[in-house]
């Protein structure tokens, strides 16, 4: 891969982590303390309140430990890195190393934007639902798990478009992890 193919990998992943970072600031707010699920002390019902703490202490820096991101979420972030920009170079380029057909490629971006419109859609249903019982927290298991089923589906069928080298895919992933930051949020649920 050239040097600047690797540079635009290498800037879409470090999107991607800030896009998940910030989609984290968003949902972790929404979760109950760690001290106020645990407390049995007192007899008044917990209320939501923010996750306290430093930022860094509630992510997976894969420069660090990309062995504790898991597959899922990985996969999750390279594709919609992969939709940040809809130019085809862009996509060329991070797919480029497992040598796509232009067929393929395209192929690859029809399912890569219907993933994205699906997955905005659903974050987009999720904070609507928060915001209409005044900020108390959605089933957020739940849209993780219909989150992860919905990167699952894309994966496959982009497996499946890419056969043989789909092997290929998995080492530009685990290859990529060191580039991503993953919510501790996330690991929590699933």
């Amino acid at each position: 891969m050239s040097k600047a193919g690797k540079q635009n990998i290498l800037g879409l992943t470090t999107i991607a982590g800030m896009l998940v970072l910030i989609a984290a600031s968003l949902l972790l707010p929404l979760t109950p303390s760690v001290a106020q699920q645990s407390s049995t002390a007192s007899s008044v019902t917990p209320v939501h309140a923010p996750v306290q703490g430093n930022g860094a202490n509630n992510v997976i820096d894969g420069r660090d430990h990309p062995e504790l991101i898991k597959d899922k979420d990985a996969y999750r972030l390279f594709f919609l890195a992969a939709t940040a920009n809809q130019d085809p170079a862009q996509r060329q380029a991070m797919f480029g190393p497992l040598k796509l057909t232009p067929d393929q490629l395209s192929q690859i971006g029809f399912v890569l934007n219907d993933l994205r419109l699906r997955h905005d859609q659903m974050i987009s249903d999720y904070n609507a639902g928060v915001m209409a019982q005044q900020g108390q927290m959605g089933d957020l298991k739940s849209f993780l798990g219909s989150r992860d089923a919905l990167v699952a589906q894309a994966r496959a069928s982009i497996e499946n478009i890419i056969g043989v080298k789909t092997f290929d895919l998995y080492s530009i992933i685990q290859i990529e992890k060191r580039n991503m930051v993953v919510a501790v949020a996330d690991s929590q649920f699933n």
